[in-house]
């Protein structure tokens, strides 16, 4: 995580979405992030079930949501 404040230290992440993998994807990190005007796309590996399952479980339902938005538009 150090090395990772150092870089958005230098970097400016505004319009930008900065991507790292799991060993970075800290709470400090997606804070930097957004604080410097950036959006995120961190790493989930399966330590944190809890959030995975989460986070899997949100992606479905936007899935699904998407699906039905779709079908809701072919009607008109």
């Amino acid at each position: 995580m150090a090395a990772v404040s150092k870089l958005l230290g230098f970097l400016s992440p505004h319009g930008a979405t900065v991507t790292t993998d799991a060993l970075d994807s800290q709470r400090d990190v997606a804070r930097m992030i957004l604080e410097r005007g950036g959006d995120y796309a961190l790493a989930l590996n399966g330590h944190h079930r809890t959030l995975q399952a989460d986070a899997a479980l949100l992606l479905e339902l936007l899935k699904a949501e998407s699906a039905q938005s779709i079908r809701i538009r072919g009607r008109k």
